[in-house]
């Protein structure tokens, strides 16, 4: 009797490319902040600045987001220019946000809710800062 040759099964390749909440929310925030009209996300004045010396804060603070499979969501909370179009802002956030975080993680982005929580007029923005900055010194 002879032998038939057995059949080998080859373990097949399962690689994985996983996203982070949290690259999702720096890319959101990076392209948020680069946009006219918006003053600053979500976030105190004061912990804003507790960030740029070195603070804790993240940099993605105002930025919320869930990946799920190969789509994420996202809701951005900032502040607008006083007299700047929300829509309108709305409108390039939605835009950019979706191309950026699809060519730099291949993700599709769901859903964007973008909530504005204060409107400032530059100088008010500047003193808030200003007295921020004080108050941390």
């Amino acid at each position: 009797m002879s032998e038939q040759p057995q059949a080998t099964t080859l373990p097949q390749e399962q690689d994985t490319l996983i996203i982070d909440d949290g690259v999702i929310e720096k890319i959101a925030a990076v392209v948020a902040r680069s946009i006219e009209g918006i003053l600053d996300m979500k976030g105190s004045l004061m912990s804003g600045f507790a960030s740029s010396f070195g603070g804790s804060e993240k940099t993605s603070k105002g930025i919320t987001a869930s990946v799920d499979g190969a789509a994420a969501s996202i809701e951005i909370k900032a502040i607008l220019e006083y007299g700047a179009s929300a829509p309108l802002i709305f409108d390039k956030i939605k835009t950019e946000v979706r191309r950026e975080v699809k060519e730099m993680t291949g993700l599709d982005v769901r859903d964007i809710n973008f909530r504005v929580v204060d409107v400032m007029t530059k100088e008010e923005f500047e003193r808030a800062s200003k007295k921020a900055q004080n108050a941390q010194q």
